[in-house]
C-alpha cells in the first residue's frame, strides 16, 4: 500500500540521518496502512528503531503471525539489533522459527 511505502521511505531516511523524529513521523504513515488492513512489520521496525519494547514486539508477533516475514529474517535485519540480545525477543523469534 501506499502508506507501506511510504513508512518505509520515512524509516530508511531516518536511519540513514539517524533521525529519530522521522521514525516517530514513518510509524504515524506506518499506523494508518496497518488500520487499512496493511502489513505491519515496518510498523514494527519503526517501534524497534525507536527502543519501544512495548510496541516493537506486540507488533513483531502480529507480522509473524500473518506470515509477512520470516523470523530468520527478523534476525538479521539491522532494526531489531537492539533487541538481538533480548530474552523476549528471542522467545518470540524461536516461537515462529520455522524447523529445519
Amino acid at each position: 500500500s501506499i502508506f507501506y511505502n511510504w513508512g518505509a521511505a520515512l524509516l530508511d531516511i531516518g536511519k540513514l540521518k539517524k533521525d529519530p523524529a522521522l521514525f516517530q513521523e514513518a510509524i504515524t504513515i506506518l499506523q494508518k496502512g496497518v488500520f487499512l488492513d496493511g502489513a505491519s512489520y515496518n510498523l514494527a521496525c519503526g517501534y524497534a528503531l525507536l527502543n519501544d519494547k512495548p510496541n516493537a514486539l506486540p507488533t513483531l508477533e502480529n507480522s509473524l503471525k500473518k506470515n509477512e516475514i520470516t523470523a530468520a529474517y527478523v534476525l538479521t535485519d539491522e532494526d531489531w539489533k537492539e533487541f538481538w540480545q533480548d530474552k523476549t525477543f528471542i522467545e518470540l523469534t524461536q516461537k515462529y522459527m520455522t524447523p529445519k
